[in-house]
């Protein structure tokens, strides 16, 4: 991470938080999460004889189970999407001249690198797909980190949540 200061990775991170940018941020993240939620019903209309859920969310909870809260919130909400980010979009995007093939390319990796190439890749493909727009629209790291984040924190939250609320 000091490498990539020093680089000037997080150079437009506090921009975000300017509150006339905070309501596009918003609203690019509901949207965001709307087209994710949408293109995993597909996903798992047209899987649901094939797999019941995706490996590597069974690997995750697997060992969410054996690690403690605060070690598990640290890498999926903080040392995960700062790391992640700055692989699959600050670097990966200085390796290519044309940004669209960058924003492919960082889109198929970094659901590849999380599944492999199986069934689930599909499941993986829309966060990726929306959280490389986050970053392919301005270059500016911290808005796809926060996305990621937030991603991370209903994936793995709201369902624990919606069955305390919801018996």
């Amino acid at each position: 991470m000091i490498i990539a200061y020093k680089n000037g990775a997080f150079r437009k991170f506090f921009d975000i938080f300017r509150l006339e940018k905070s309501i596009i941020y918003f609203i690019f993240i509901i949207g965001g999460i709307v087209f994710i939620v949408l293109a995993h019903k597909l996903y798992f209309q047209m899987t649901s004889a094939l797999v019941a859920f995706p490996e590597h969310g069974v690997d995750v909870a697997n060992s969410l189970a054996r690690t403690p809260f605060w070690t598990h919130s640290l890498d999926l909400f903080v040392i995960g999407p700062i790391c992640e980010e700055l692989i699959f979009r600050e670097y990966l995007y200085r390796l290519f001249d044309k940004k669209w093939l960058a924003c492919f390319v960082s889109v198929v990796v970094f659901a590849w690198i999380h599944t492999g190439f199986t069934y689930s890749f599909f499941f993986y493909l829309p966060m990726s797909l929306v959280v490389t727009l986050a970053y392919h629209r301005r270059k500016a790291i911290g808005e796809s980190i926060i996305l990621h984040s937030s991603i991370n924190l209903i994936n793995n939250y709201l369902p624990y949540l919606l069955n305390f609320l919801v018996p």
